[in-house]
């Protein structure tokens, strides 16, 4: 992945981006970058991962059942709005699952010259040093971040649903980052709208790995599944005041 970081830089100097398109009935860029990159990826784990299928962003999904075989998730860059403008706040991102679980993932953010990578069962780390979340216990103090998506609902739904204790709402239009920041601390809550599974999974290893709580936005027991990614992610202590003020919200 360090290969592939150090490639979108290079591209990114020589500003070679091709034909830049749209998703079809959607807002998310796709330039031949997106592409090539993602290529570079499954043709380096058709070596190291001759057995693992794999389902990527942009060049589709070998066919098989995420619950009872053995995948890939490739997002090779994620936030390509961001990678075009020359934002830094972008990344290049799998997680390879086994018998339906995330067993270890990569989250790379080369602008920044930061790899993490989670381990199930044996932490999660920037490189090489093991990372630690937040310890803010006040909700209304804490630096929230959110998830928005691509609609302008979400960009006004989601603070909304904390406005009792909205505080320092914060959106950096890469989940890799999203998930990576509230990992290692920079962000304190994580409050997410709908994404897709290969958007998600490799922050969310991250965040189990340093021992960060789930719920859904409306602050019920949170379960990861391929069609479940509107979630909040944050310590114990902000949890479960998100939870209680959604509980205060509804009653």
């Amino acid at each position: 992945m360090s290969i592939v970081g150090q490639q979108l830089l290079d591209w990114r100097r020589e500003g070679n981006f091709g034909a830049i398109t749209y998703k079809k009935g959607g807002k998310e860029v796709v330039s031949k970058l997106d592409l090539a990159a993602e290529q570079m990826i499954k043709d380096g784990l058709r070596q190291l991962l001759p057995e693992h299928k794999i389902w990527g962003e942009e060049l589709g999904r070998d066919s098989g059942d995420l619950l009872k075989e053995n995948f890939v998730l490739i997002d090779a860059i994620d936030g390509s709005k961001n990678f075009l403008a020359g934002n830094p706040l972008f990344a290049s991102q799998l997680a390879v699952f086994e018998d339906g679980v995330v067993v270890w993932s990569i989250v790379n953010l080369p602008a920044l010259g930061e790899m993490y990578i989670a381990i199930r069962g044996e932490g999660a780390f920037c490189n090489g040093k093991h990372i630690t979340p937040s310890v803010q216990d006040q909700l209304d103090l804490a630096l929230q971040c959110f998830g928005i998506g691509h609609t302008a609902q979400d960009f006004l739904r989601l603070p909304l649903m904390i406005k009792e204790q909205l505080a320092e709402p914060r959106h950096y239009g890469c989940a890799g980052v999203h998930y990576s920041f509230v990992a290692c601390g920079r962000t304190d809550i994580y409050i997410a709208a709908e994404a897709a599974y290969y958007d998600a999974a490799p922050g969310l290893l991250l965040c189990e790995e340093v021992g960060l709580r789930f719920c859904t936005l409306d602050g019920d027991e949170y379960t990861q599944s391929e069609n479940n990614l509107s979630l909040v992610v944050g310590n114990p202590a902000l949890i479960s005041q998100y939870k209680a003020l959604r509980k205060q919200q509804t009653s």
